[in-house]
C-alpha cells in the first residue's frame, strides 16, 4: 500500500506508509501524514527532507526535480544558508511553522503553488531561476523576500500576504505577475528594481503600500486595483518611457507627492476628482501641504506638456485650492503681528544709539531697526491681503475656470448701482465706457465709489472674459 497523496499528486516515488486516518481509513506517507502524526521530532522530519533533497542534488541532472508536493512541515524548518538546492516543488505543501530560506539558491525551478506558510516565510537574499511560482500561496505569518534575486519569471498569482510582504531591494528581472494578490497587511517595494512587464491586475491592498526609489525598467500596470482606504506611496522612483499606468483605479489612494518624475505615469479610466475637485490623500495633512501644493502644480505641467488642457485645468484649480488653504495656515493674524510689534525692542535701542551718536550712521541705524521693527507687521499684511486676493479670485471666477460663475458675478456688479438707495445718481455713471459723467452737484464720496465701481466692473468683466477663453480651450 501506498500514500494517498503520493498517487494523488503523482509523486514518482510513493512513499511507505507511517499513518492511517481511523475515520476514512486514508493511508499516508511520512511526508504526507498530519503533523501530530509523523511518529517523529521535527529535527528527524527536517533531515528526512534534507536526505531527499540531497538525493535529487546527487543524480546531477539539472532537469531533476525534487518533489515535496503537499509535504505537511510539523515545525520551524530552515535550510543552510547559502545552500544549494535542485529543481523543487513544494505545490500544495504546508509549512506549521517558520520556513526560513535565507540565501538560498534556487534551481531553474521553484515551486511553491497552493503553498500555505503558517508562520514567517523567510527568502532574504535568495537566488531564484528561470522560474519562481508562489501563484495562490498563502502566507500567514508574513512574507520576507528583502534583497532577494528573481533571475526569470515570478508569478504570485491570487497570492495572500496575510502579515507583511517584504520585497525591500529586491531584484525582479524578469515578469512579474502579482494578479489577483492580496494584500492583508502592509507592503513594501523600496528600492525594489523590476526589470521587465510588471503587473498588479486585480490586486488588492488592505494595508499601505511603499514604492519609495524603486526603479522600473520595464512597463507596469495597476489595473482595476483595490485599496480599501489604503495609501500607495511612490517617491523618487525612476519610470521608464514604456509608462506606469494605473486603469480603472482610485487615484486619489495613491501618494506621488514625492515622486519628481511624472511624465511616464498615465492613468486611464481614473479620475481623481472626488466631490467636484482634485484632492489628493495628503492634502489634509498639514506638514505636507505645501508639497501637495507643489505636486499640484508638477501634475499641472505634466499634462499642459502633453497638450492636455482639460486635465490641466482641473489640476489648476487643485493647485490653487492647497495654495489658498497653505495661506490660511502660514498667515499671522494682523492682531498678533501688532502685538509683536508693540514689544518690539529693536526701536528702543536704536533711539538709544541715535542719542547717543547724533550722526548719519545713527539715523540709518534708526530706519533700519524701524524697518525691522515693523516688518513683522507688513509680512502679515502682505501675506493677508494675498489670501484674499486669491479668495476673491476663486469666488469670482473659480480661479478663472468658470466663466458662468464670473457672469453671475458681473451682472450683480452692473444690476446693483440701478438701487438708487445704495447708489446715488444715475445707474449709468458706474457703468465704464459710459458717456454719462457725474455733475458738479455730486460729491467727493460718490465720485470716488463711481471709480471704485467701474473699476470693480472692468475687473469683473476681464475674469469673464479669461473664464470664458479657458472653457473653450479646454
Amino acid at each position: 500500500m501506498t500514500c494517498c497523496k503520493c498517487e494523488e499528486l503523482g509523486w514518482n516515488d510513493p512513499q511507505p506508509v507511517v499513518y492511517t486516518d481511523p475515520e476514512d481509513g486514508n493511508e499516508y506517507c511520512l511526508f504526507h501524514a498530519p503533523a501530530e502524526h509523523k511518529g517523529m521530532s521535527v529535527d528527524v522530519f527536517n533531515a528526512q527532507v534534507s536526505e531527499r533533497i540531497q538525493a535529487v542534488i546527487d543524480l546531477e541532472n539539472e532537469k531533476a526535480l525534487c518533489d515535496l508536493s503537499g509535504a505537511i512541515f510539523p515545525g520551524d524548518i530552515c535550510f543552510e544558508s547559502g545552500s544549494a538546492l535542485p529543481n523543487i516543488s513544494f505545490e500544495k505543501a504546508r509549512f506549521e511553522g517558520h520556513a526560513v530560506f535565507d540565501k538560498a539558491c534556487f534551481g531553474k525551478i521553484a515551486m511553491f503553488v497552493e503553498a500555505s506558510f503558517g508562520g514567517r516565510a523567510a527568502f532574504y537574499q535568495a537566488s531564484f531561476g528561470e522560474y519562481a511560482l508562489f501563484d495562490e500561496a498563502s502566507f500567514r505569518g508574513g512574507a520576507f523576500f528583502s534583497e532577494a534575486s528573481f533571475k526569470g519569471n515570478a508569478y504570485f498569482g491570487r497570492a495572500r500576504f496575510c502579515g507583511g510582504a517584504y520585497f525591500d531591494e529586491t531584484h525582479l528581472v524578469r515578469v512579474v505577475f502579482f494578479n489577483g494578490a492580496s494584500f492583508e497587511g502592509n507592503a513594501s517595494f523600496s528600492k525594489a528594481s523590476f526589470g521587465g512587464n510588471t503587473s498588479f491586475h486585480e490586486a488588492s491592498f488592505m494595508g499601505n503600500a511603499d514604492f519609495s526609489s524603486a526603479q522600473f525598467n520595464g512597463p507596469i500596470r495597476f489595473h482595476s486595483i483595490i485599496t480599501d482606504d489604503s495609501i500607495l506611496r511612490l517617491a523618487y522612483c525612476t519610470v521608464p518611457p514604456s509608462a506606469m499606468t494605473f486603469e480603472n483605479c482610485d487615484p486619489t489612494c495613491l501618494d506621488l507627492v514625492d515622486q519628481r518624475d511624472l511624465t511616464h505615469i498615465h492613468f486611464i479610466n481614473s479620475s481623481w476628482e472626488k466631490n467636484g475637485r482634485i484632492k489628493a490623500c495628503t492634502e489634509d495633512d498639514p506638514g505636507r501641504l505645501q508639497s501637495t501644493r507643489d505636486f499640484y502644480q508638477r501634475m499641472k505641467a505634466k499634462y499642459k506638456a502633453e497638450n492636455n488642457e482639460y486635465e490641466a485645468s482641473k489640476w489648476h484649480v487643485a493647485e490653487k485650492e492647497a495654495q489658498l488653504k497653505l495661506l490660511g495656515q502660514a498667515t499671522k493674524p494682523i492682531r498678533q503681528a501688532l502685538k509683536e510689534v508693540g514689544q518690539g525692542a529693536a526701536i528702543k535701542d536704536a533711539w538709544k544709539a541715535c542719542r547717543l551718536e547724533r550722526n548719519c550712521l545713527s539715523v540709518k541705524t534708526f530706519f533700519a531697526a524701524l524697518v525691522m521693527w515693523l516688518s513683522p507687521f507688513f509680512n502679515a499684511a502682505a501675506e493677508r491681503l494675498t489670501f484674499r486676493a486669491l479668495w476673491l479670485y476663486k469666488y469670482s471666477s473659480g480661479y478663472g475656470e468658470k466663466p458662468f460663475h464670473a457672469l453671475f458675478w458681473l451682472a450683480v456688479l452692473v444690476l446693483l448701482p440701478a438701487l438708487p438707495v445704495l447708489f446715488p445718481g444715475s445707474m449709468l455713471y458706474y457703468l465704464p465706457l459710459m458717456r454719462e459723467y457725474p455733475g458738479s452737484d455730486v460729491c467727493v464720496v460718490t465720485r470716488f465709489l463711481i471709480v471704485i465701481w467701474q473699476l470693480l466692473i472692468t475687473a469683473q468683466a476681464a475674469l469673464f472674459a479669461f473664464a470664458l477663453r479657458n472653457r473653450f480651450r479646454r
